[in-house]
């Protein structure tokens, strides 16, 4: 048991330990704020029709720097595919047919998950038949969100989508005829 001398010797020393640390966190000036990062920018949409294949892309023409796309593809007599990708994205190479999904997050809550695979280095694939159920899902892309590769592809970054309004439309009524519900 110390005694009150021993103890206050204790304390003196203790404070003039921490008393130079905390001054000098006192005379530091106050960190600034980090600039808030700007929202990531909205991919937007360009619609594209032959007789045999409707097309819809989603990216950035305007920005360069961006190459990340989500390109949809329907053919008369065959399915949909997606194909998701970022040829810059310093992702390590794998060969194809590794597995992946694409994880979608809409807008309005909708959401979907569909089986893919590595199609080459950065870019994931799948395709699915041209039926009522793809084309939920297709629409639901239409609303808005977030598209994000994931298993295998996981590090590609996120491509967000603004609704596709037109182009979703007409990408919507070119499937449905080629498809011949």
């Amino acid at each position: 048991m110390l005694t009150s001398n021993a103890r206050l010797a204790s304390n003196a020393r203790l404070a003039a330990l921490f008393l130079p640390l905390l001054a000098a966190a006192c005379a530091a000036p106050a960190p600034t704020p980090v600039a808030q990062q700007a929202a990531p920018s909205a991919a937007s949409w360009q619609f594209a029709e032959t007789p045999e294949r409707c097309t819809l892309r989603a990216g950035f023409p305007e920005d360069e720097d961006n190459p990340t796309t989500l390109t949809l593809a329907a053919e008369r007599g065959g399915g949909m595919s997606f194909v998701f990708s970022n040829t810059d994205h310093p992702l390590a190479p794998r060969p194809p047919g590794i597995a992946a999904a694409l994880h979608f997050i809409g807008n309005g809550h909708d959401g979907w998950t569909i089986p893919a695979a590595i199609e080459a280095p950065r870019v994931v694939n799948t395709e699915l038949p041209l039926n009522e159920t793809t084309l939920a899902e297709a629409r639901a892309l239409f609303g808005g969100g977030t598209l994000i590769a994931t298993g295998s592809a996981r590090t590609l970054p996120p491509l967000s989508l603004r609704p596709a309004e037109s182009e979703g439309a007409a990408f919507l009524a070119c499937a449905e005829r080629l498809a011949k519900f």
